[in-house]
């Protein structure tokens, strides 16, 4: 194999570990659709306990927590992402534009974008940590 094709080989074989906080069932369905067509893998979490299963079974790369989730703080689950492992990108998502204010303060906090962003933001960032993963 040439070191041409080794190297498209490998990029192949490397796929990011993505994780959806979100407690809207439609929101996860549709980022793990985009996770899918992107050729990365995808796990899906609705609530804080779920995150922490998926964290401790899975290497996750970057993950995407929505602000507000029923029953919780994203922020707050954010924090225990951060704490569980610190090599995790966190990404947070909100309908509420204001929230980008709370995201300066939390330097472990790679960006925000807000839902009507969705789909383009979170294609860009999965592909930037992606080239992140590979190129170093």
């Amino acid at each position: 194999m040439s070191e041409y094709n080794s190297s498209l080989h490998d990029a192949k074989e490397k796929k990011l570990n993505i994780l959806f906080v979100d407690d809207d069932i439609i929101e996860l369905e549709i980022m793990d659709s985009v996770a899918e067509d992107l050729g990365q893998i995808a796990f899906l979490a609705k609530n804080r306990e779920e995150a922490i299963g998926v964290i401790g079974e899975n290497p996750i790369d970057i993950a995407f927590v929505d602000v507000n989730i029923e029953g919780d703080s994203g922020f707050e689950i954010s924090e225990i992402i951060h704490s569980l492992n610190p090599d995790i990108k966190i990404i947070m998502k909100s309908g509420d534009e204001n929230t980008f204010d709370e995201v300066k303060n939390r330097p472990y906090i790679m960006n925000f974008i807000s839902k009507s962003q969705d789909i383009d933001k979170i294609e860009y960032y999965i592909n930037t940590v992606f080239q992140q993963k590979m190129y170093g």
